[in-house]
C-alpha cells in the first residue's frame, strides 16, 4: 500500500507548470516549497507538507482526493461529501472528530494498528496528526491512517470551503454586477477580472480565476478580505 500522486497530470491538462503554482502562493504571502512541489509532480515525497496540500488544491481548484491516490488498498475508501462551493486556501486535519466516528478510541489504538499491518508509525507524530498540529506527515500515515478508518486523504485532510459575499456587498453599496464590473475596467484597464470570472465568484459557482482578481475586488470595494469570503470545513 503506498501513495500516488497525479500532480503531473492536472497540470498538464490545465496547461500549467509547478512554478503556477508556486507564484500563486507568493502572490497570497504562503511561505511553498517550490522542490516540494516538484517532488510531488514526479512522486519523489517522503513527508507531505500541508502548506504543499493547500497551495495545489486552491490553485487548481481540486480536493486532495483529486491528486492523492493509494496503490494497493483492498478496501473501498469513502470520500468526503461532495461540494460545488469554490476551494479555500485553508487546510484542517479533521482526524480526531472521524476516529470518534470510527469507533477508534485514542492514537495509541490506531498506532499498534497501523504497526501490526507493518506501517511506521511514531506514537508522537500520530498524536500531532489527532491533534491537528502536524506540519508535516510521513505518506505511509497518510495510506496507513486512511484504510485503518476505510476513507480517503480527503476526508481527513479536509479543505475549507470558500463562500463569496459579492452578492451582497454590491448590493449593500446599491451597485450592479455589470456597473462594478465597469469600475473594475476603468481602474485595471485590460488586467482588470474578466466578466465571467466576476459572475462565478457573485454566484458562487465555483471561482477558478487568479489571486490577483480577488485582491482587485477587495481594493475597489474598499472591504477586507475576511468580509469578501467566508470559510466552511
Amino acid at each position: 500500500m503506498k501513495i500516488h500522486f497525479t500532480l503531473h497530470e492536472l497540470l498538464e491538462e490545465r496547461g500549467m507548470k509547478v512554478y503556477d503554482i508556486f507564484k500563486d502562493a507568493q502572490d497570497r504571502g504562503k511561505k511553498v516549497n517550490k522542490i516540494s512541489l516538484s517532488n510531488i509532480r514526479e512522486n519523489k515525497l517522503k513527508r507531505l507538507p500541508l502548506e504543499t496540500v493547500e497551495a495545489i488544491c486552491y490553485s487548481l481548484q481540486v480536493t486532495p482526493d483529486e491528486w492523492i491516490h493509494i496503490e494497493g488498498c483492498s478496501d473501498t475508501l469513502i470520500p468526503p461529501p461532495a461540494s460545488d462551493l469554490p476551494i479555500s486556501d485553508k487546510l484542517d486535519v479533521h482526524l480526531k472528530r472521524l476516529m470518534k466516528i470510527h469507533n477508534w478510541k485514542n492514537p495509541v489504538a490506531l498506532c499498534d494498528w497501523l504497526k501490526k499491518q507493518q506501517i511506521p508509525c511514531r506514537l508522537p507524530t500520530l498524536r500531532k496528526i489527532y491533534n491537528g498540529e502536524p506540519v508535516q506527515i510521513p505518506l505511509e500515515l497518510v495510506a496507513g491512517i486512511s484504510a485503518a478508518l476505510e476513507i480517503t486523504p480527503g476526508s481527513w485532510l479536509r479543505m475549507y470551503r470558500m463562500t463569496f459575499c459579492l452578492h451582497k456587498i454590491l448590493v449593500q453599496k446599491e451597485l450592479t454586477l455589470e456597473r462594478f464590473h465597469d469600475q473594475l475596467v476603468q481602474h485595471y484597464k485590460k488586467a482588470a477580472v474578466p466578466f465571467q470570472h466576476l459572475e462565478t465568484m457573485y454566484h458562487n459557482r465555483g471561482y477558478q480565476g487568479r489571486e490577483a482578481f480577488i485582491q482587485q475586488v477587495i481594493q475597489t470595494l474598499g472591504v477586507d478580505r475576511d468580509t469578501l469570503i467566508q470559510f466552511a470545513p
